[in-house]
């Protein structure tokens, strides 16, 4: 159903670019929350393979923050990129 919707929405060049397996991964993969109220979710970090590092790095330049308490939720975005909301 979810691969009918895509389908639909996508134009043909789009899916032109696209290959079978990138269709797949478009189902499958969905944002992945990496932080919840300023917590770690260690467990969904773990599945996908990012290190407190990485979201460290990833807080100081696009969240301009180094506090972790100060991010309300960070998600893995199927692009790879990991976005922020910060607290207010």
């Amino acid at each position: 159903m979810a691969t009918l919707i895509i389908v639909r929405l996508s134009t043909k060049r789009s899916l032109a670019e696209k290959t079978a397996f990138d269709a797949v991964l478009v189902v499958i993969i969905t944002p992945a929350v990496l932080v919840q109220n300023g917590r770690l979710e260690r467990k969904n970090m773990f599945w996908n393979h990012i290190s407190k590092h990485d979201l460290e790095e990833d807080m100081r330049l696009d969240a301009n923050t180094e506090d972790l308490s100060k991010i309300k939720t960070a998600r893995l975005e199927r692009s790879g990129d990991i976005s922020f909301i910060k607290t207010e």
